[in-house]
């Protein structure tokens, strides 16, 4: 996106947290995200989900197999029923 109009940001754990919020404040067209860090986002009301129209998924599967499910399960619960999910996996057949 650079030389577009495009905003993205990256949030994760491990660093400092407010600065990723102060980011957030002007909003994102592409938000990519670790889910423990979104689930602190979205509850600290710096993310507002339901206005998620698509949400990818990398590695779904080993994050699945690393006892992710329950971090994926809570976000899919936030996120508004009516939107694309997009699912990758460079292991699964």
């Amino acid at each position: 996106g650079k030389y577009t109009n495009v905003k993205a940001i990256g949030v994760y754990g491990g660093t400092n947290i407010n600065s990723q919020i102060t980011a957030l404040e002007d909003g994102a067209d592409i938000l990519v995200a670790t889910p423990g860090r979104l689930i602190d986002l979205a509850m600290k009301r710096a993310v507002k989900l339901k206005q998620i129209k698509k949400l990818v998924i990398d590695e779904v599967d080993e994050m699945l197999n690393l006892g992710f499910r329950t971090q994926l399960t809570l976000v899919l619960d936030m996120l508004p029923e009516r939107r694309q999910n997009i699912l990758f996996s460079a292991t699964m057949t």
